[in-house]
């Protein structure tokens, strides 16, 4: 007995078979950010930091191509003209680009220059993941009770202000002092995350909301690795290349300077936010389900047709009961 081949019409091939796509994308990526690496040693203007950036931009450029002439694209690029799903995009990759680079840094703060051990830097990061955890259920309810604009701006603006309150930190500076801004960061980004996931899935198809989740995580998979890759970049060129002496003097003078370049990381990416969050509010707005969505609001011919089909029943009155007051109760043959 042959075996059964499932019919053409109506199947969805898997995305995830588009290894040409993948190959491009990936490609795209990891040529940028050797390109950044190689222009804080060499230069932009050097020939390697220069090839670089051309093969990264002929990678998205074929990828593009492909994705637009493809029968089943990895990334619809239609997606990207609902402005709920593009906006919500940006949006994601700037907290991916803040949270990344703001937790490496802060990292090689406490242990490079308050010199405590990484399992201690790890525990003074607690505010931050506390507030994630406990803000992830409070802003899916402000979601859906108003929209997502509400949420992801509001946390916007409190991740900034945690953030830019940082620029104020010194090698010296006690931990309690930190535990505020850290708290304020994560309570911003607990704000952000799910309502930005929500926004994604709900503007596109309910088919396609796979792929839109898919495609918010790999935007802030994405603007981390960016992000840490050209503050990295500010930071080396803010301290420069002439080695500190090992003596105490030189010792404190290199942490001064950490600190120092730090206070341009942490401006950076608390402008970042207040900038998504201004963005956010003007243009986060939410869109109407489509028709071939199961969220789509039900035509008015249809409620119609669906009423002319099974109408309502006419209410039962019991013997002495005014007409048009209803029993609560239908009646049966016997009290006829």
């Amino acid at each position: 007995m042959g075996h059964r081949l499932l019919p053409r019409t109506g199947a969805r091939r898997d995305r995830s078979l588009d290894l040409p796509g993948q190959v491009l994308a990936a490609l795209a990526l990891a040529l940028l950010v050797l390109a950044i690496s190689e222009a804080d040693d060499r230069g932009w203007t050097s020939a390697t930091a220069a090839s670089l950036v051309v093969g990264a931009a002929c990678c998205a450029a074929l990828f593009l191509v492909r994705e637009s002439r493809c029968a089943e694209p990895m990334l619809p690029l239609g997606f990207f003209r609902v402005p709920l799903f593009s906006f919500g995009a940006l949006a994601t990759l700037a907290v991916g680009w803040v949270l990344t680079s703001h937790s490496f840094f802060l990292s090689q703060f406490f242990q490079d220059v308050q010199g405590v051990g990484p399992l201690t830097s790890g525990l003074r990061t607690l505010p931050t993941t506390v507030g994630i955890f406990a803000l992830a259920p409070v802003a899916g309810r402000l979601a859906a009770r108003f929209d997502y604009r509400t949420p992801v701006a509001s946390g916007a603006v409190l991740a900034g202000t945690g953030v830019l309150s940082l620029t104020l930190v010194e090698p010296g500076t006690r931990y309690l002092a930190l535990v505020v801004p850290l708290g304020l960061v994560g309570t911003g980004f607990g704000l952000m995350l799910s309502p930005l996931v929500g926004a994604a899935v709900s503007s596109v198809p309910a088919p396609d909301a796979g792929v839109a989740g898919a495609a918010n995580n790999v935007a802030r998979q994405v603007g981390g690795t960016l992000g840490i890759a050209v503050l990295s970049a500010l930071v080396a060129a803010r301290l420069g290349s002439d080695p500190r002496p090992a003596t105490p003097s030189g010792v404190a003078a290199a942490a001064d300077a950490f600190t120092s370049a730090l206070h341009l990381v942490f401006l950076v990416n608390g402008l970042l936010l207040l900038a998504t969050a201004a963005i956010v509010a003007l243009c986060l707005r939410r869109t109407v389900p489509r028709d071939d969505s199961p969220a789509a609001p039900a035509a008015p011919a249809a409620r119609a047709a669906r009423a002319a089909v099974a109408p309502e029943p006419p209410l039962q009155h019991r013997e002495g009961t005014p007409p048009g007051r209803p029993t609560g109760r239908a009646t049966t043959p016997r009290e006829r």
